[in-house]
């Protein structure tokens, strides 16, 4: 075997190796919506800004599971922001997607997250919460939301186009 064939056979593997690795990742987010399978409503407390994301905005949300209460935040599978300068505070609203994702609009420099927050999930208002009945803390706002996918979409393209990659360069170089 040339060196060559040998480097491709490598990035192959390593390609398919990686395709495999996003099968549990997939797996995960099955096994958590089949246990988040109880449902309550929650009333929202306050408002979570920033976590994992200096842009987060979520609305945190009290339940009651058999007489103890819990709280849980809204999750999203992704953020989008997008500011005018110059323009007035008047452009500014929050919104979240079909696809599950929370949009930020902001015009001008500054924006009182607290206030796009309120004007969507007032406190006091009530919001659905699905939680796992074996173990009520693990619940989520409106549906359970699993980064899993989102990890799994990614190993699964990066290792198919490792190996189409090694595949294309084992028949070129040939």
């Amino acid at each position: 075997m040339t060196a060559t064939e040998i480097a491709c056979l490598c990035i192959g593997a390593a390609g398919i190796l990686t395709a495999l690795l996003s099968l549990p990742f997939f797996c995960r987010g099955r096994a958590l919506s089949k246990k988040c399978s109880a449902r309550t409503t929650g009333t929202v407390q306050r408002y979570r800004i920033g976590g994992g994301n200096r842009n987060a905005i979520s609305p945190v949300v009290a339940y009651l599971v058999d007489g103890k209460p819990y709280t849980a935040y809204r999750h999203y599978k992704g953020i989008v922001t997008s500011r005018k300068s110059g323009a007035s505070g008047a452009g500014n609203r929050l919104f979240v997607s079909e696809r599950d994702v929370l949009h930020i609009h902001t015009a001008g420099t500054f924006c009182n997250y607290g206030e796009l927050a309120a004007a969507l999930w007032p406190i006091g208002s009530t919001m659905p919460v699905v939680y796992n009945p074996r173990n009520p803390k693990q619940g989520f706002v409106e549906k359970p939301v699993s980064l899993g996918g989102t990890v799994g979409v990614t190993l699964l393209c990066t290792g198919v186009g490792l190996a189409v990659f090694a595949g294309a360069m084992f028949l070129l170089f040939q």
